[in-house]
């Protein structure tokens, strides 16, 4: 993952778990994880075979993600 998609990334996913994070360092998982998908430019949003969307999607079945509040 490049730098701007890992910060574009990182905005997204702050806004759906409330997590912030000073730096790339924060997001190490995402960054590993985005190495196996299967666009090199994913943006994680809605390509076909990314490795992030899946994990997430693996967490929310088994109920392990946190939706962000929908009255904010």
């Amino acid at each position: 993952m490049d730098r701007g998609n890992a910060i574009t990334f990182q905005k997204k996913l702050k806004d759906i778990v409330g997590f912030d994070a000073s730096s790339e360092e924060g997001f190490q998982d995402v960054i590993d994880l985005s190495k196996s998908c299967k666009f090199s430019d994913c943006s994680h949003t809605k390509e076909p075979g990314c490795a992030v969307k899946k994990a997430v999607e693996y967490m929310k079945k088994r109920d392990l993600f946190r939706e962000p509040p929908t009255n904010l």
